[in-house]
């Protein structure tokens, strides 16, 4: 389904739940007896659309795996051939064992060498893996 589709259909979904969830607090402020089985069913009602729209817009977000590849390649198309765990870590906004785990793989799917910086850290070295490098 398109994106904008997606977008249009959560956004009714959402504001068609709110809008029964409205009715109900409406019906709840009206003085007199509330009849307690047709607010639960409204409020069934409004939950239902709400969860739909939720479940849309959810899956509109990237996956983890689809960002920080992206961030990955990123990082090598802008000339970084070589990164450290912390460099990456920083770019993608992650904890520092989940960047080690993430460029381990990497270094492994493309072949990739090490080298030890200036003061000790290990470099991640992805000009080999690259065609010409």
């Amino acid at each position: 389904m398109n994106k904008s589709i997606r977008v249009i259909t959560a956004t009714v979904l959402i504001g068609s739940g709110l809008l029964v969830f409205g009715i109900c607090g409406f019906e709840i402020t009206k003085p007199g007896r509330i009849d307690r089985g047709w607010l639960v069913s409204r409020a069934l009602l409004g939950i239902f659309p709400m969860a739909g729209g939720g479940i849309l817009l959810s899956g509109l977000r990237p996956s983890r795996k689809a960002y920080l590849r992206s961030i990955f390649f990123q990082m090598l198309e802008s000339g970084q051939m070589e990164m450290t765990v912390l460099q990456f870590a920083m770019a993608a906004r992650i904890e520092g064992a989940e960047a080690k785990a993430y460029l381990d793989d990497r270094a492994r799917e493309y072949e990739a060498t090490f080298n030890v910086g200036p003061e000790g850290q290990v470099l991640y070295c992805f000009t080999h893996a690259l065609p010409g490098g």
